[in-house]
C-alpha cells in the first residue's frame, strides 16, 4: 500500500514537471504574439 502511494506521488510530481514546462512555453509564446500584434498597430493623433 506505501508503494502504491509513493509511485502515485513520484508520478505526479514527474507529471507536474511536464505541465509546468509547457505551460511556460505558452504563455511565452502568447505574449511574444499579443506584443507582436499590439505593436502592429497604427497609433493616429
Amino acid at each position: 500500500m506505501m508503494l502504491c502511494a509513493l509511485c502515485s506521488f513520484a508520478a505526479a510530481v514527474v507529471v507536474e514537471f511536464f505541465v509546468e514546462r509547457i505551460e511556460a512555453s505558452f504563455s511565452q509564446n502568447f505574449r511574444s504574439l499579443l506584443f507582436s500584434k499590439v505593436d502592429s498597430f497604427q497609433w493616429k493623433k
